[in-house]
C-alpha cells in the first residue's frame, strides 16, 4: 500500500473512531440520566465524560497542527486515572460486604462499561492521531 492510501486509511479510522465515541457518549449520557445513582456520582461521571470529550477535541486540534500531542496524552492519562478511581469509589460505596447488591448491579455495570468504553475509544483516538502525525512526519523527511 503506498503512502497516500495509508494516510487516507488513517484519516478514515481516526474520524470514524471520533464518530463512534460521540455516539457512545450520547448513549452514556442517556443511560446516566436514568441511572439510580447518587447525584454526586452522576455529576462526577458527567464531568469526567465532558473532560474526555474536551481531551478528544484538544487532541484533534493537536493532530491537525502536528504538535503538542504529549499534552493531550498527559491530560488523557489523568482523566483515565480519575475515571478508574471514581469507579472504584462508586463500587465500594454501593457494595455490602464486598459484593454489589443484585438490584443495582446491572445499571452499575452498564455505567462502568460505557465509561470505560468511551475512555478506551479516547485512547485509541489518541494513538491513531499519533500514528497519523508520525506517518506525515516520516513522509516529509523523505
Amino acid at each position: 500500500m503506498d503512502a497516500n492510501l495509508k494516510k487516507v486509511l488513517l484519516n478514515v479510522v481516526y474520524y470514524s473512531l471520533i464518530a463512534v465515541m460521540v455516539a457512545f457518549e450520547v448513549f452514556f449520557m442517556i443511560t446516566l440520566a436514568n441511572a439510580s445513582m447518587a447525584v454526586w456520582e452522576k455529576v462526577c461521571y458527567y464531568i469526567l465524560s465532558g473532560a474526555l470529550v474536551g481531551v478528544v477535541v484538544y487532541d484533534i486540534v493537536c493532530t491537525c497542527l502536528h504538535r503538542q500531542k504529549y499534552i493531550a496524552g498527559f491530560i488523557l492519562y489523568v482523566v483515565t486515572l480519575c475515571l478508574v478511581i471514581l469507579s472504584l469509589i462508586v463500587m465500594a460505596l454501593n457494595s455490602a460486604n464486598g459484593r454489589l447488591l443484585i438490584d443495582i448491579s446491572e445499571r452499575f455495570f452498564r455505567i462502568i462499561l460505557f465509561s470505560y468504553l468511551i475512555n478506551a475509544l479516547a485512547v485509541l483516538i489518541y494513538c491513531t492521531g499519533e500514528k497519523l502525525i508520525v506517518h506525515v512526519t516520516n513522509r516529509a523527511k523523505k
